[in-house]
């Protein structure tokens, strides 16, 4: 009994202890006007609730970004950029946040800047 206990315990750690790695391409734009990647890679650990990795098109971005909202793979992703507010109108914020968000019902990401648009991309989960 024990035993059962222990285990039943123990089986959901390991479950949450695993990082899940978004994969996403790019879809379509929504009259966005900046530079755009056209692959994006995300691994989050949601047990420690933080960006582990932020790629695009292969570029090493993770020191320039965390996650705001990494609390289930059953809720949006956000990940910021550091520093940066993107809902606030202060120049230097509209100039320089970006923000990329993983729907998890259909796996949409959308890459984001305040005032200007967006891209979409479509993800999955490896």
């Amino acid at each position: 009994m024990r035993f059962l206990l222990i285990l039943f315990l123990f089986i959901p750690a390991l479950s949450w202890s695993k990082d899940v790695t978004y994969t996403c391409n790019y879809a379509k734009s929504y009259e966005a006007n900046f530079e755009y990647p056209e692959l994006i890679s995300v691994v989050v650990d949601f047990h420690q609730q933080s960006l582990v990795e932020y790629k695009e098109d292969g570029n090493e971005l993770t020191g320039s970004y965390y996650c705001e909202r990494c609390s289930s793979t059953n809720d949006r992703v956000d990940i910021w950029t550091k520093k940066y507010n993107p809902w606030s109108l202060d120049p230097i914020n509209t100039d320089n946040a970006r923000v990329f968000e993983i729907y998890a019902e259909d796996l949409v990401g959308h890459l984001w800047r305040p005032l200007q648009g967006g891209y979409d991309y479509k993800c999955k989960v490896s």
